[in-house]
This record gives C-alpha cells, structure tokens and sequence, in this order.
C-alpha cells in the first residue's frame, strides 16, 4: 500500500497534509509536528520517525526525528509489522507546542553546538522568557563572532537581529520576527501553513538577505 493511502487511514481528523514521505500536522506552526517513512534499500522493510522540527530559524530542511520501533527494531516490516499501529500511535499521541519549546530548550541549554542554542535562545523567548533568552543568544552571538565560517557569520547577524529588535522594540517586535522567519521556513520547504495558504512567498529565506538589511548588527561595530 502507498505510504499517502496507508496514513491516511488513520489519521485523526482532516487537518493533516503531505510533502513527500512526510505527513505534518496543520496548522503548521513554530515546530512542525509529524510523522515520515524512510525507504530503505529493502521495499518490504520501512523506518518511521516521529518528527517535531523547529521552523522559526530559517532553514531548508527538517530534522530527521526520532525512529519508532516494532517487534524487532527501527526496521519495520511492511508484511509482519502492523504499519498502521505504529503510524497511528505517532499522529495520535498529541502534540503540545510548549512542551516542544520546552525540550528544544532543555537541548540547548549545554551544548557545543551553536545551532542548538540559538534555537534555545528563541524558543525561551517564545515561552515568554525574555530575559533568559537575551543573556542566552548574547552569549551565542559573542562565540558566533569568532568564528569566520559562512554559516556562523548567517547565524551571528540573526542573533544580532533579534537582540536589537528586543532591545528597541521589545518582546513583541522579537516574536514578529520569528513569525517571519517561521514562514520563510514554510515557503522554503514547500509546506503550508493551512489548507490552501503557503508560507509567504516574498519574505527572506535561507541564502537570502533581502528584507532584512535593517535589523541586522554590522559585525565590524561588534
């Protein structure tokens, strides 16, 4: 059975859509929540991953999500393994956004990655913590600052971005920024947002600057 036909029989309600292997959950929001089949090199055995992919930095792909298991492991047969259970145990699970922020939050806090913790930084914002999300993406900023890489430099103007917009215009200037930023990731990626309405076409996405010049820090004045 196709992956589209076989999800379809067990989704919840109507308010899901596809992209490929994936089928997300709308309204398509901050973190995208979903369910996706990997092919392996065998047509018989699948892998599904339970995906939950924050949109709200600018990017062009999402991650890859966390495998679900059967009787046997993350390698699912299509003949012994009853798909549907599994994939019905994912899409009806619940998503809760807050906890999402919470957990993206928790794996930034101590990490190396740079990546990771800017994500922190604004999904602390998102839940409302201002204060813990400046000092945060400060800090970000300042280690992105060093290095002289294409993709830390990209990273360090957002930060800037958003330290300038909190600072000047305050929390909500901030969260209208990630909103943007959240749609520029949809239209990206080819999704949408709700039934019939892409991300909006027009708005900066991941290579490009245009449309956001005016918030962003000249790194020569840092």
């Amino acid at each position: 059975m196709e992956w589209e036909a076989l999800v379809r029989g067990v989704l919840p309600g109507p308010e899901w859509a596809f992209r490929g292997s994936l089928c997300y959950s709308l309204p398509a929001g901050r973190v995208l929540f979903g369910v996706r089949r990997e092919a392996t090199s065998d047509p018989e055995i699948i892998r599904i991953a339970r995906v939950s992919s924050p949109l709200f930095v600018p990017t062009d792909r999402i991650d890859r999500g966390m495998l679900v298991t059967g009787a046997t492991g993350e390698d699912l047969s299509l003949v012994s393994d009853d798909v549907r259970a599994i994939v019905r145990s994912v899409v009806t699970i619940g998503y809760d956004e807050r906890e999402e922020l919470e957990t993206l939050i928790s794996e930034g806090l101590d990490t190396r990655s740079l990546e990771r913790a800017e994500i922190a930084g604004y999904a602390l914002l998102l839940t409302g913590d201002t204060p813990s999300a400046l000092r945060i993406l400060q800090r970000v900023g300042e280690r992105a600052a060093d290095d002289a890489g294409p993709v830390e430099l990209a990273l360090w103007k957002r930060v800037g971005a958003i330290c300038d917009l909190l600072r000047v215009g305050g929390f909500a200037a901030a969260r209208e920024q990630l909103e943007r930023w959240t749609d520029a990731s949809v239209h990206e990626l080819g999704l949408v947002r709700v039934h019939g309405v892409a991300g909006r076409a027009g708005l900066p996405t991941v290579g490009s600057r245009r449309g956001l010049g005016s918030v962003w820090p000249n790194r020569s004045s840092r």
